[in-house]
C-alpha cells in the first residue's frame, strides 16, 4: 500500500519547506503500519535544500519507504528503506542517462534523478497487473475525451514497450494513443 501525504497548501511552485514535509511524513508514519509507502509531491524549496538526504528523511520515517517526487517530474528523493525495498543498494551505479546523489563517503543520498527516476516508476509499474493498467489507461482516456482530447501522445518510460503496447491493445480506448518506445538501456528492444 501506499499513503500519499498531502499538504494543502501546495500548489505547483515552490511548495512546502523541507521541515513540512518532514512534519507531514513524521505524522503519516505514525497512522501507518510498517512498510506503507508514504509519497509526497514537493517544489522547488525542496530540490533547492542542501539539509535534504535519506538520513534526514530516515530520521521521521526509518520504518517506511518515502518517495518524495518534484510535481514537474524532474528530482526525487527516497530514504533508507525505498531503497531496500526497490532493491538498490547504497553504492548503487549510476544508470545510463541519469544518476544518484551521493554522500561524501559515495554511498547514496537519497537524490535520484532522471533515467535513475524512470526506474522507480518501473518498479511502481511492475507491482500493477496489466488488468489494473488497463483499467487506469481506459479511466484516463475516457476522462480525457470528456475534456474533448482525441489523441494521446506517450513515452511510457514506467513500462517496457512490449508490455505497454499489449497494454494498449487490450484497452478499450475512446481517443488515438500515439506510444513511444522509451528504453532505459541501449540493449533493451524498442521496435
Amino acid at each position: 500500500g501506499a499513503v500519499v501525504v498531502n499538504d494543502n497548501r501546495f500548489v505547483p511552485g515552490p511548495g512546502p519547506s523541507f521541515q513540512d514535509v518532514l512534519t507531514a511524513l513524521q505524522a503519516a508514519a505514525r497512522v501507518n503500519p510498517p512498510g506503507t509507502w508514504l509519497m509526497a509531491f514537493i517544489g522547488t524549496q525542496v530540490l533547492d535544500d542542501s539539509s535534504v538526504d535519506r538520513l534526514a528523511i530516515d530520521a521521521v520515517a526509518p520504518d517506511h519507504p518515502v518517495l518524495l517526487s518534484a510535481w514537474f517530474g524532474h528530482g526525487t528523493f527516497i530514504n533508507t528503506k525505498a531503497i531496500q525495498t526497490l532493491g538498490l543498494s547504497l553504492v548503487e551505479a549510476d544508470p545510463a542517462g541519469g544518476f544518484f546523489g551521493r554522500s561524501p563517503t559515495s554511498e547514496l543520498d537519497g537524490e535520484v534523478r532522471e533515467y535513475a527516476e524512470h526506474h522507480i516508476r518501473r518498479f511502481f509499474a511492475s507491482q500493477m497487473t496489466d488488468e489494473q493498467l488497463v483499467n487506469a489507461y481506459e479511466h484516463f482516456a475516457s476522462q480525457a475525451a470528456q475534456a474533448g482530447y482525441t489523441t494521446l501522445q506517450e513515452f511510457a518510460v514506467g513500462i517496457p514497450q512490449s508490455r505497454h503496447l499489449r497494454i494498449l491493445r487490450q484497452a478499450n480506448l475512446p481517443i488515438r494513443v500515439r506510444a513511444h518506445c522509451f528504453p532505459l538501456a541501449l540493449d533493451e528492444p524498442c521496435d
